[in-house]
């Protein structure tokens, strides 16, 4: 009797054990991690850009914006102000509308592809000092559109630092500026 009491005692262990590690590994929407260090995302920006190509089609970009942490907005329309996190990036599009898609960074600029992105951790508009961006080198951006509406960011940057996370569009809203 005492060595079955062991043994499910032992396995009821080892189930408390592994339903707890795969806690460990979730990720939680509206945060991003910079390097280990995780910072709770508070909005997003997006502003659709048409360009009249010489031969007469257009050419559609997105200019999405993620920000995070103590950054608060000055102005919708521009400044941020704070320390905290702010991510740009310009993402080649098919359409004037937002679909969903996975942007591979390239850069030969093809639809679905960036090739300019950058991120701060601390960013003061009023600095005359304003520190360069770190550079994205690598990685994905993702946009969902149906069902979960959400921003998937995985992405390296020049110094090597891994920056992932998602943005929930149901739960905080994209504002999407027009010109």
């Amino acid at each position: 009797m005492k060595t079955i009491l062991r043994l499910l005692l032992i396995t009821l262990n080892i189930i408390t054990l592994n339903s707890c590690s795969s806690d460990d590994d979730k990720e939680y929407p509206n945060t991003i991690t910079v390097d280990g260090q995780s910072i709770e995302l508070k909005g997003a920006s997006i502003l659709p850009i048409k360009e009249r190509q010489e031969d007469f089609t257009y050419k559609y970009y997105h200019y999405l914006e993620v920000f995070g942490g103590d950054i608060k907005y000055v102005n919708l329309e521009e400044l941020y102000n704070g320390t905290g996190f702010l991510f740009s990036v310009l993402l080649n599009a098919k359409s004037e509308d937002i679909e969903g898609a996975t942007y591979t960074f390239n850069e030969k600029n093809g639809p679905n592809t960036f090739s300019q992105a950058g991120y701060w951790t601390s960013f003061d508009p009023d600095d005359k000092n304003l520190p360069a961006p770190s550079v994205i080198t690598s990685g994905t951006v993702k946009i969902v559109r149906t069902g979960e509406d959400a921003i998937y960011i995985d992405v390296i940057d020049s110094n090597g630092k891994h920056i992932k996370g998602s943005y929930n569009l149901f739960i905080r809203g994209l504002y999407v500026r027009r010109d």
